[in-house]
């Protein structure tokens, strides 16, 4: 990250983009599989902090996956009107709109900001008068009538909600009723580009899933709304707790890209809501695991129905990252012909490779996907995941302020885990939890799970990372006497402990919250030198100093 924000879109990390491009092509094609058909791209004005050149080299490689996916983008970015017009210019056949600022109108209407926007719009029409410019504005519908009386031109209504806890489930209804009957009475069609849950973080993945449907049926059983977006995708660790307060992890996927239950409810309400033609309502493709042996060798099955009601005639093919090699373990069925109904089951031989420098492929989620490609521009993708489990290497000789207890660096990761945070912990020992629980994921190549203290089950309280301190974690201080009182007393620390035999507890604690998320990250730094997915592998990890928020250029 180059900044102290959480947009995806960092600038040190695109400079090397060549060095993702497998974590990118991945990760379209997860959105592809679960059924996403439009990606918005937030803030894209992040990327103006890098050269033009190698900028528009990532751009083209990205709209090029795009478009090769059958996918097409948002662009939402403030940038000069002419910058825009050069985006939709370029991209115009992939571009499904353009969202001028990501919520200005929310916070109300500056000075110079309507002679701004009407430059934009002007000049996106003048090169495409058929990609839609809105704004976006969260239950102030009035606001578009000031904008109108400001002569601001805008071809959508805009609107960005979120279910800030159970208890506002019922106004989500409300909100987007709002944004179409306004929408209708002016003649302008409604759009959502952002809508989530917050502040449920606490609770449980599978807690979540159960309410997930409710927040989004709140718009899509009214069928008042003919584009919605979510927000956001991908898990990311670029958290700053003490600005966002605990309010996400709302994306669909792990940074493992292991999807979360909730990927599986929003899968399932686009097959219920999306058109008739949408290809995951034509084309079954059932999600797969495969546990690859030690040797990195496994197997995926592909199961396929049609669903169309129509004979299917389908070019089988498959797509995997460099780390990964896939093989049809039948010819034939690169072709498939299926009746209505019909179901086949398309086997695939797998075999992690070594990366870099590694003699062994690498403990880690791997990730390979089934195209599938029919008439009428039909294109769907199957999707299964492929686990590596292993102990990860981790760096135990670098110094630091941390002070380790014995046998911390052999606490064994290659096996079941749940990470462990208080019921009342504040939100430091929160986002430090997710960070851990990320990170031992992705670098394992096993599932873990994460629970507030009162919701651990008694039957996996074997093996435990325990976050926070004494005063914020209770198992903490239950078992505090049997940490050495040399490393239990330091600033900032990492011990192992029991209550009772058969128990084998990682603690990260310190004397606040925050020394316990410091000894967190430290701990954490030490495997990302090394892991599968890790940025700092490919690019080196280097400490440096980040600006507070984000400072888009001034705009002419």
């Amino acid at each position: 990250m180059d900044r102290d924000g959480y947009w995806t879109l960092a600038a040190d990390t695109v400079k090397q983009w060549r060095l993702f491009a497998d974590d990118i092509r991945r990760d379209l094609r997860v959105a592809k599989a679960l059924g996403f058909e439009l990606i918005r791209l937030h803030h894209l004005e992040l990327l103006d902090a890098i050269d033009k050149p190698t900028r528009f080299e990532y751009l083209d490689f990205f709209f090029g996956e795009i478009r090769g996916l059958k996918l097409k983008a948002l662009l939402d970015a403030r940038v000069s009107a002419a910058a825009t017009a050069e985006l939709v210019r370029r991209y115009r056949d992939v571009i499904d709109g353009v969202e001028i600022d990501n919520e200005v109108l929310i916070f109300g209407i500056n000075d110079d900001a309507p002679d701004y926007w009407k430059r934009v719009y002007k000049s996106v029409k003048d090169v495409a008068p058929e990609i839609t410019v809105h704004l976006t504005a969260h239950t102030n519908m009035g606001v578009f009538d000031r904008l109108q009386k400001l002569g601001v031109p805008f071809d959508l209504i805009g609107q960005h909600a979120y279910a800030d806890g159970l208890d506002s489930l019922a106004n989500m209804r409300g909100f987007s009723l709002a944004a179409a009957s306004y929408g209708r009475r002016v003649g302008k069609p409604p759009i959502i580009t952002e809508w989530n849950w917050r502040f449920l973080t606490r609770m449980t993945p599978e807690d979540r899933a159960k309410v997930y449907a409710p927040v989004f049926e709140n718009v899509l059983k009214t069928r008042s709304m003919p584009t919605m977006y979510q927000f956001q995708f991908n898990e990311t660790l670029a958290m700053n707790p003490r600005v966002l307060k605990g309010i996400r992890h709302y994306e669909q996927i792990w940074l493992s890209r292991r999807p979360k239950p909730e990927a599986f409810v929003l899968s399932g309400l686009i097959n219920k809501y999306g058109a008739p033609t949408h290809p995951n309502k034509l084309v079954n493709a059932e999600y797969s695991i495969v546990e690859l042996d030690a040797r990195g060798n496994g197997t995926a099955q592909f199961r396929i129905t049609n669903t169309s009601g129509e004979n299917l005639n389908l070019k089988a093919t498959i797509e995997t990252p460099a780390n990964l090699k896939a093989t049809m373990q039948n010819a034939k069925d690169a072709n498939l012909r299926l009746k209505p109904n019909a179901s086949t089951v398309v086997r695939v031989a797998l075999e992690a490779l070594p990366t870099d420098n590694s003699p062994q492929p690498l403990p880690g989620f791997y990730h390979v996907f089934l195209r599938l490609e029919g008439d009428d521009n039909l294109l769907r993708y199957g999707w299964a995941e492929a686990r590596l489990a292993g102990q990860p290497q981790i760096d135990a000789g670098e110094k630091s302020n941390v002070v380790y207890g014995e046998k911390v660096f052999d606490f064994n990761l290659n096996r079941p885990l749940a990470v462990v945070y208080g019921d009342d912990a504040p939100i430091q020992d929160v986002e430090t939890a997710s960070v851990l629980l990320n990170t031992i994921e992705s670098a394992t190549g096993r599932p873990v799970k994460i629970y507030t203290l009162k919701d651990l089950p008694a039957s996996e309280r074997g093996a435990l990372v325990l976050v926070g301190t004494a005063k914020t974690n209770q198992l903490i201080a239950s078992v505090n006497s049997k940490i050495p009182a040399d490393v239990r007393n330091a600033k900032q620390f990492a011990a192992r402990a029991s209550e009772k035999s058969g128990e084998d507890w990682l603690i990260f604690g310190g004397a606040d919250p925050l020394e316990a998320e410091r000894a967190a990250m430290d701990w954490t730094i030490r495997f990302w030198k090394y892991a599968k997915d890790s940025a700092a592998r490919r690019v080196g990890l280097v400490e440096k100093e980040l600006p507070l928020g984000f400072d888009p250029a001034q705009l002419p």
